[in-house]
């Protein structure tokens, strides 16, 4: 409890305390006037108080001690807090230099960065729709393993590498989602796969989007297969229509100028 106003408390009290640090009573110095109180959360160095203590007795100048009261329970307090602001400082979290300039920032996943490089490109996905680009390339993948795409780099090389970007998109997406695919990718880019022909009419020739000559065949239940070869004027050279078949062949010759299929599936090149 505090002493009341008119309790007489000495001014001074040289009691030791134990230990450097201890937590003083109230005190009343009448000669200046001042009651010093000081809180429980402030501790007070017995030594400091001593001498602050000898040195008032000695000095009792009007005026002054008031002066010199104030100032030093300001320093005992400023001590104090200090003592116990070491007591309870915590080590603060390292930042870097980088993160404090705002250069760091989170390590991107390979998606956002396969998504960022598609955006930054004009390539696009054939039925993307609202999925990301890392999605559409995912699915990519997972047609380049599927049976039924029967020449994987002959779909890459005609229907996606011609597209604007294409290549350097795809080189980059299979590398990150089904690098077992480069292999295909690279046949696909050199044009040294082997071109297979489904419907559709094609000029007899070499070079991109022609049909060269050889021989073909088809395999497979067969229904209402038709085909037929063409001079350059249009002139029906030889022609066949198979209402059923297991296996279809034809042979597709220099001088011919157009080759058309019907239903057949796909015409591979005899080895």
């Amino acid at each position: 409890m505090l002493p009341s106003p008119d309790e007489a408390v000495p001014p001074c009290s040289r009691r030791r305390f134990a230990g450097d640090w201890e937590w003083p009573a109230p005190r009343r110095y009448p000669e200046l006037g001042v009651l010093a109180v000081h809180r429980p959360s402030l501790a007070v160095p017995a030594s400091l108080a001593v001498s602050w203590c000898d040195s008032a007795r000695k000095r009792r100048v009007p005026g002054v001690g008031i002066v010199a009261a104030a100032a030093a329970m300001v320093v005992l307090s400023g001590c104090s807090r200090g003592a116990v602001a070491k007591k309870s400082a915590k080590p603060s979290p390292t930042v870097s230099a980088a993160a404090v300039e705002g250069n760091e920032s989170p390590t991107a996943s390979p998606e956002e960065d396969f998504n960022a490089i598609v955006l930054g490109s004009s390539f696009y996905f054939d039925g993307q729709g609202t999925a990301s680009a890392a999605d559409a390339m995912k699915r990519y993948c997972e047609l380049l393993g599927e049976d039924e795409l029967e020449s994987r780099a002959q779909w890459l090389a005609e229907k996606e590498l011609v597209k604007e970007d294409g290549e350097a998109v795809l080189e980059d997406g299979i590398a990150r989602f089904c690098p077992a695919h480069a292999k295909t990718l690279k046949a696909a880019v050199d044009g040294s796969y082997e071109r297979w022909f489904t419907d559709g009419t094609y000029e007899v020739g070499s070079g991109p989007d022609k049909m060269p000559p050889g021989s073909y065949r088809t395999t497979g239940a067969l229904r209402d297969c038709y085909w037929e070869r063409t001079s350059r004027s249009g002139e029906i050279l030889d022609n066949q229509f198979a209402t059923s078949a297991q296996e279809v062949r034809v042979t597709v010759r220099a001088r011919d100028g157009q080759f058309t299929t019907r239903r057949c599936g796909s015409w591979k090149p005899v080895k």
